[in-house]
């Protein structure tokens, strides 16, 4: 009887769960619950950018409040895409949802501003410790959003809607640089004060690595989105 208890009980919450409307629609829809995933991005984004500048402001370090206005613009970006979604259905205008993702055009210029944040931030040996156990909140969260980010941009392009896609690639974006923060701030925390080569040789790879994935990135979309739109042209006459 125990056991048949342990497999009712998930069946009966599964039913108390679909009968609320709002609670089925997030679970059946995968569209619907993209869209509520990414109003809660953006929510949690900007959290994420006041931390960084108090913390910047508060350690006095220029690296963390140029990050935290590296994430204004990314927020920015996802805002864009967000009234979209609000104002149009999904995939009800695909060559409009193209045009979209040529938002990774800037994405190009972000990525060389970031490069330069990175090596501004390795040539001054800049460095900032989050107090407390904050730093292990920010790294449950960083480690949550990377793992997610890069699931979900593979999972959302089954569905066809290029202006999801690129809201998974700003999502992943934003983990990945949020990503390059927890690493200095862990290896500022971690590492010995007389270490002068593993420091900036870490911060480095890690930093060359995220910058070539959003460049290769960049350029996917750009390339993509042009074709498409240029077929869409040629189908049109």
């Amino acid at each position: 009887m125990k056991k048949r208890k342990w497999f009712v009980l998930p069946g009966r919450l599964m039913e108390k769960l679909h009968g609320n409307p709002h609670v089925a629609r997030y679970m059946e829809d995968p569209i619907h619950r993209t869209k509520l995933n990414l109003y809660f991005s953006v929510a949690v984004n900007i959290v994420y950018i006041f931390i960084k500048l108090i913390t910047g402001i508060l350690y006095r370090s220029e690296w963390l409040i140029a990050f935290a206005l590296y994430y204004v613009l990314l927020t920015g970006l996802r805002m864009s895409l967000v009234n979209y979604i609000r104002r149009k259905d999904v995939k009800s205008d695909q060559e409009a949802e193209y045009g979209r993702l040529r938002l990774g055009m800037l994405l190009l210029p972000m990525t060389v501003a970031l490069s330069i944040i990175i090596a501004r931030m390795i040539g001054y040996r800049e460095s900032a410790d989050y107090p407390g156990v904050l730093i292990y909140g920010m790294a449950a969260y960083v480690f949550y959003a990377v793992v997610f980010a890069i699931i979900n941009v593979f999972r959302f392009r089954k569905h066809g809607s290029p202006v999801l896609s690129a809201a998974k690639v700003v999502n992943l974006t934003a983990a990945l640089v949020a990503l390059i923060g927890l690493e200095a701030a862990m290896l500022s925390r971690c590492g010995g004060s007389d270490d002068l080569t593993f420091r900036p040789m870490m911060l480095g790879i890690s930093g060359l690595a995220v910058c070539i994935i959003i460049f290769g990135i960049s350029c996917y979309m750009i390339i993509r989105a042009s074709k498409k739109l240029r077929m869409m042209e040629s189908e049109s006459r």
